[in-house]
């Protein structure tokens, strides 16, 4: 790795950061391009695809509901390409809105072991006490120096000599964004 001697050595070298972080978003650009494409030609495919088995699932599902009772002594029923069964499982609901109200409600009544008690700290809070107070608390405040460079890419293009303004490689994030939100959408899709 080279070093740098002097403040023109570190002006050129910031001018190629500023080249490379040009590179750099010309690369996110066309991997954003050809993630659009990909999602335009497999999109509808896989769409069919989990619509056809969340049918499929569903005439599974209503034959099985309709034979329960043949699932009362075993809860499951492994078949030649997979397993069926019903599991119970059990849940707790509490009427939206009323959280606090059933709160109250248990700890009136003497459940108070049902109610969980959070407690955090604050670091904005603690931030606003002195030294001293904070090393009562064993804790202590750190400061740090972030360094920060910020090349100018308007300036490095230009001296490039080439005609490589930010716009001209652009993505189309609402397009994309777009095709995006329409396959989180999709029926059946798993994370």
């Amino acid at each position: 790795m080279k070093t740098l001697d002097t403040w023109p050595d570190v002006d050129a070298t910031m001018e190629e950061m500023g080249r490379t972080d040009l590179e750099i978003a010309e690369v996110e650009a066309d991997l954003g391009r050809r993630l659009y494409d990909l999602i335009n030609v497999y999109g509808g495919r896989l769409s069919s695809l989990r619509t056809k088995r969340s049918g499929l699932e569903a005439l599974i599902a209503a034959y099985c509901l309709h034979r329960k009772h043949e699932f009362a002594r075993k809860r499951s029923r492994q078949l030649t390409f997979g397993k069926i069964a019903f599991r119970v499982a059990e849940k707790i609901e509490i009427p939206s809105g009323l959280e606090g109200t059933v709160i109250a409600t248990l700890k009136r009544l003497g459940f108070g072991d049902c109610v969980e008690v959070r407690e955090r700290i604050d670091r904005s809070a603690l931030r606003k006490l002195p030294d001293v107070d904070l090393a009562r608390c064993g804790v202590r405040r750190v400061r740090e120096d972030h360094f920060r460079i910020e090349p100018n890419i308007e300036l490095a293009c230009g001296e490039a000599g080439g005609d490589h303004a930010p716009a001209a490689f652009s993505v189309d994030l609402e397009r994309l964004s777009g095709a995006v939100k329409i396959r989180e959408a999709e029926p059946g899709r798993t994370a």
